[in-house]
């Protein structure tokens, strides 16, 4: 019997088996100030990543564990992963771990200097936290720049967000649910986050 079908070519394809790429090229970086190492704000909300790497379902992190280091959203496993730093100024490591179900491979440190009002760019400063009505923000930079000011629920959706070319923002917060957000300022220089809790 004659089958009218052309036969079927099966091109290979490459399968990662085994632990993720202990040879990587990826780093792992502070999203908006990249360098290793990075000078940061103490108690501040930052946004950590490690670049892809070849292999890994999951990315771990582990934070310093004196000075008041705490994880925001994910908990140490995440990529990329909101942390709040320190409340001690001095030298830290972060490590990121790339993992998958047959181990970990290609850790990568961060080296992070906490100063008080480092970083560059804008200091942020937001009272009253805990916030049951209104938040006063306060851009402190050296010179008059544009600024996005975004609040960001737990569920990582914007409940406010203004553009700004002023040293003062006043947000309402009356309406919104109590618990912890992200206050999130981000300028051509850089981003700098801290959280704050709603409340009444």
């Amino acid at each position: 019997m004659n089958s009218q079908c052309a036969p079927i070519t099966l091109s290979p394809i490459s399968i990662w088996v085994g632990v993720p790429d202990r040879h990587n090229s990826s780093n792992a970086y502070a999203v908006g100030n990249p360098g290793n190492p990075v000078t940061l704000n103490v108690s501040t909300m930052y946004q950590f990543a490690m670049g892809s790497v070849q292999g890994a379902s999951t990315y771990t992190w582990q934070i310093p564990r004196t000075g008041g280091w705490s994880f925001w959203i994910y908990g140490a496993v995440g990529n990329p992963n909101y942390i709040q730093t320190g409340n001690v100024e001095g030298s830290y490591q972060l490590l990121c771990k790339p993992g998958n179900a047959c181990g970990i491979g290609g850790t990568r440190a961060l080296y992070v200097n906490l100063v008080t009002g480092g970083g560059g760019g804008v200091m942020l400063m937001a009272s009253p936290n805990p916030v049951a009505d209104v938040l006063k923000v306060e851009l402190n930079a050296l010179n008059e720049i544009e600024a996005q000011v975004d609040l960001i629920n737990r569920s990582l959706e914007v409940v406010f967000s203004r553009k700004v070319l002023a040293k003062e923002v006043l947000i309402e917060t009356k309406t919104l649910e109590d618990g912890p957000y992200i206050l999130r300022i981000t300028t051509n220089e850089d981003v700098k986050a801290t959280q704050i809790i709603v409340k009444h």
